[in-house]
């Protein structure tokens, strides 16, 4: 019976090592920045020119900040677009990491130092950290995303090996079937008539 208690207290003290829970605080930070997924703050100019705006850059943002006044009226919408390309700042205009939460090759988020303008992703960390300016985990969110850019690498370098690998199979079945469409001449047979 003893032997029993001991084993049911050593197994029931292995999850004690769990940090304990702690809540989020029920009032959430500030909205300092603003994005597409709160919406735009008015009077929050585009962050390429200084703002604390960062939803993404379309023909109808473009149009409420010269509304605004905050984007000068002079500025065409391809020269504003222009800014960010210039400064090789990646915004949800370009599909392909739309929903990647800054974790791209472009990552971190532009706000964290990144080259990265997408929205992030609502209810996480990042978009917290993101609105509020509020930076406590940024270096985590750094490593995260050199992460997933080696993790990006890495799965070129094999999908290059594959494309390699196939190219030469197929060069080889190429020779196979040229051998085989096109025999050898037969060879000389010596002391044979000619």
């Amino acid at each position: 019976m003893n032997r029993w208690l001991a084993i049911l207290v050593l197994l029931g003290g292995a999850g004690c090592a769990e940090p304990a829970y702690v809540p989020k605080p029920e009032q959430a930070p500030p909205l300092v920045y603003c994005n597409s997924a709160v919406g735009h703050l008015e009077k929050n100019g585009p962050w390429i020119l200084g703002g604390k705006c960062c939803c993404t850059p379309t023909q109808k943002m473009f149009e409420a900040y010269q509304k605004e006044g905050t984007v000068p009226a002079t500025t065409s919408y391809e020269a504003f677009v222009q800014l960010f390309r210039d400064k090789q700042v990646n915004t949800d205009l370009d599909p392909k990491y739309v929903g990647s939460n800054n974790l791209n090759p472009f990552g971190p988020h532009v706000l964290k130092g990144g080259k990265d303008m997408g929205t992030p992703t609502p209810g996480t960390r990042n978009f917290e950290e993101v609105v509020s300016g509020q930076f406590q985990a940024a270096d985590l969110d750094k490593s995260r995303a050199e992460q997933y850019k080696k993790a990006l690498v890495a799965r070129e370098a094999l999908k290059k090996k594959v494309e390699e690998k196939e190219a030469e199979r197929e060069k080889a079945d190429a020779e196979t079937e040229k051998k085989k469409v096109d025999p050898p001449p037969p060879k000389p047979v010596p002391g044979g008539r000619r």
